[in-house]
């Protein structure tokens, strides 16, 4: 703090204020710097005496001038064990002695301490003392009688000095370690400091956190190998990150976020997040501090949310999803070998149908177990009944001796699969091998049901009323099967489902919601938050989207637009061909759609395949609207038709096309009745008794 001579001096006898003005002169000099502040307190004539042998100068201006040299070069310093006496050596005049100890503050790095003595002479004005003579020296500066041949006392004294604030320096800096210590021993993350040098790394300090996590003594870790930047217990595969991010610590301040995992003494692999900071960089080498918190309950979590996310609730397999996202991320195409196998469980509807979906969901789980014992690492459940599992690590023989066991766990537990593999060595390919294994599944599935015993058209003692008669319809946009399938249907007693209904009212869903059908993501994450049913009404169909009867909203150009689009996506036909099988396990149905023959019902007694020339069904289309009153063009409706047959003929799931057992009817140059006519006439031919609206046995 400044010294503060008007404040010392208030008050005092006049002695004691010519003792507290000589001792705010002092401090002015050494310890401020401020010269001005003594200027201003000379009286003429003035004579000083400095410490050096030529410091001698005589008249107030004059020795002004030398003390203005004087600013800005004397050394911060601190006074102590300050002694003064003033004595009134003759009228108004005052003469003060004195002696102190002056030394240069530590923070200045220069280390000097010196014995100084000094005098100065008053004159008393009116009230105000002003200096008229300051006669400084330093009895040590010459040797003394003590020293030969160089003035030993003196550097004693800033030696003994320089101890004594090297010993202040210490004591501080052990107290600061000391709390520092403290500090980093109760924090609940990990601290270290590595010196890396050209000849490597080394480790300074941590704290006990580093020594817990890893399941260590300090002394162990103090001994482990560092020079890498990290220790041995670090995976080798995070390794090369953690090296990387401290070469690319170039100045103080910089800093970079490293995640990495080490390996405790108990085995466990522990995720840490850590922080690497360049603290300092010098002669010695680089200081950088590193702060690593444990992640692994989060990354845990986040691995629970994500299993959870492409899990199958019934069965723990990974679900459609993972599959879709492993077909379309490539996944096994990198792989010098890759096994994939399909499984479909033979009977499923059967059971589903005799003893009820607890019974049939109990076989899916006891199939899944089996499969998920042979291939623990992938498996996935892709449909109702059907499942896929690869390997990327056995060769051929291993690979089918997999399959085999799985295939004789399920006989041995009462379950019928079929089930079919492929195997490659080198030109792996996940998407090809499963739509090579899933052919030779289902050939193996169609040779199961050739075999007598396993016929599903033979009766089996159930009554005539509980074997349903389905008759699935397909074919392209506007060839009139809605209108051909309601018709059929009531004259045969069947009920009409009209699928494209279902894929229209969850494309109205997503327009409501704003998302856009190209978005498959989006539309597969809302597909869940969609529940469409089917009610009767005097014989019609109704459609319900959550609730609410959207029949007469779902007809428009850009529902059915957007139904085609989204229909071309696995979660939303998996959602609904669900709904539309459990119909068709009920009741005598007729079926209209785009994939009923090939996807939904597959084992359909009656499949036709109903078409129109692109021309014809824009015309009929034409036609309707302009009776509705809604303007239109011809050429429009024609395009958007075409363009509509080539996405659903050419989409990846499911795609339009004539199944092999169906019948084509082409509507081009017929009426509807005569339509109508043919689609009986076909139920008939595979079994139906049109007449007595009967199946024949």
């Amino acid at each position: 703090m400044p010294y503060d001579f008007k404040e010392k001096a208030a008050g005092g006898e006049r002695e004691q204020k010519i003792i507290e003005l000589t001792r705010y002169m002092m401090h002015k000099h050494y310890c401020e710097n401020d010269e001005e502040a003594l200027i201003e307190r000379f009286a003429d004539p003035f004579v000083w005496f400095g410490t050096a042998e030529h410091e001698y100068a005589q008249g107030a201006q004059t020795v002004a001038g030398i003390f203005r040299q004087f600013s800005g070069q004397v050394i911060r310093c601190n006074i102590s064990d300050e002694q003064y006496t003033a004595t009134e050596i003759g009228p108004d005049v005052f003469l003060c002695t004195g002696r102190l100890w002056i030394a240069t503050d530590p923070d200045t790095q220069t280390y000097l301490r010196v014995h100084q003595r000094v005098t100065m002479v008053f004159k008393w004005n009116g009230g105000d003392p002003r200096c008229c003579h300051i006669h400084i020296s330093n009895p040590y500066t010459e040797m003394t009688e003590e020293d030969v041949g160089f003035p030993t006392g003196m550097a004693r004294q800033s030696y003994e000095y320089m101890q004594e604030c090297l010993a202040v320096q210490r004591k501080q800096i052990e107290e600061q370690t000391a709390e520092l210590a403290s500090i980093y021993n109760t924090v609940p993350c990990m601290i270290l400091r590595i010196l890396r040098t050209d000849r490597g790394c080394s480790l300074l300090t941590c704290n006990q956190a580093l020594a817990g996590l890893l399941g260590r003594s300090m002394e162990d870790v103090r001994g482990l190998d560092w020079s890498r930047g990290y220790c041995e217990d670090v995976l080798e595969e995070d390794g090369d990150r953690l090296r990387e991010a401290l070469e690319n610590l170039e100045k103080p301040g910089d800093c970079l976020f490293v995640d990495y995992r080490v390996r405790d003494q108990s085995g466990n692999v522990i995720y840490l997040s850590s922080t690497n900071t360049l603290l300092s960089d010098g002669e010695g080498g680089r200081l950088i501090q590193r702060i690593a918190f444990d992640n692994s309950k989060r990354v845990e979590m986040e691995n629970v949310l994500k299993r959870m996310s492409f899990e199958d609730s019934l069965t723990g397999l990974f679900n459609r999803n993972k599959f879709n996202q492993d077909m379309d991320g490539g996944w096994g195409d990198t792989r010098k070998l890759l096994g994939v196998a399909c499984f479909d469980i033979n009977g499923l509807k059967t059971v589903n149908d005799r003893r009820g979906h607890s019974a049939g969901d109990d076989l899916i789980r006891r199939t899944a177990r089996h499969i998920r014992e042979v291939f623990a690492e992938r498996a996935y459940r892709v449909g109702g009944d059907e499942f896929v599992a690869a390997e990327d690590s056995l060769g051929r023989e291993a690979f089918e001796a997999k399959v085999h066991a799985v295939c004789q766990a399920m006989a041995g537990d009462g379950i019928s699969v079929s089930a079919g593999y492929s195997w490659r060595k080198d030109r792996c390919s996940f998407r090809e091998q499963v739509n090579e294994a899933d052919r030779r599944m289902y050939e193996e599935k169609k040779r199961h049901y050739s075999r007598k015993e396993n016929d599903r058209r033979k009766r089996t003692g159930e009554s005539a009323s509980m074997k349903h008669f389905n008759i699935a319809i397909d074919g392209p946009a506007g060839a009139g099967k809605s209108t051909i399938a309601r018709m059929a249907a009531k004259r045969l007693g069947f009920v009409y489902v009209d699928t494209g209904a279902m894929y229209r009212a969850m494309a109205l869903y997503f327009l409501r919601k704003g998302i856009d059908p190209h978005d498959e993501e989006a539309v597969c994450r809302a597909c869940g938050e969609a529940e469409v049913s089917i009610r009767y009404q005097d014989g019609a169909q109704q459609v319900i989207l959550n609730g609410e009867n959207v029949s007469g909203l779902i007809r428009t150009e850009e529902v059915g637009n957007t139904a085609s689009t989204v229909s071309a996506y696995m979660p939303v036909r998996e959602k609904l061909t669900e709904l539309q099988q459990s119909l068709a396990a009920r009741e005598n149905v007729v079926m209209d759609g785009r994939d009923i023959g090939t996807c939904v019902l597959p084992r359909a007694e009656a499949k036709i395949y109903l078409t129109a020339s692109v021309q014809v069904r824009a015309q009929r289309r034409f036609k309707e609207l302009q009776e509705k009153g809604v303007p239109c063009r011809l050429e429009d409706i024609e395009k958007d038709i075409a363009d509509r047959d080539y996405k659903d003929m050419h989409r990846e799931h499911a795609p339009l096309r004539q199944a092999e057992d169906a019948v084509l009817v082409d509507s081009s140059q017929m009426s509807i009745e005569q339509v109508a006519e043919a689609i009986l006439r076909i139920a008939g031919e595979k079994g139906w008794d049109v007449s007595g609206g009967k199946q024949e046995a």
